[in-house]
């Protein structure tokens, strides 16, 4: 179940790179976040 989540999840990357590269930076951007508060 889990790794056909990822499987899915690399797929929809493959499929738009930008929505991929969005969301890795918002990912980025959020544990810098929580990092930086605690």
């Amino acid at each position: 179940s889990g790794l056909f989540g990822l499987s899915g999840l690399f797929r929809l990357f493959r499929l738009s790179g930008l929505f991929g590269w969005l969301v890795g930076w918002l990912v980025g951007w959020v544990y810098w976040l929580i990092s930086t508060s605690l």
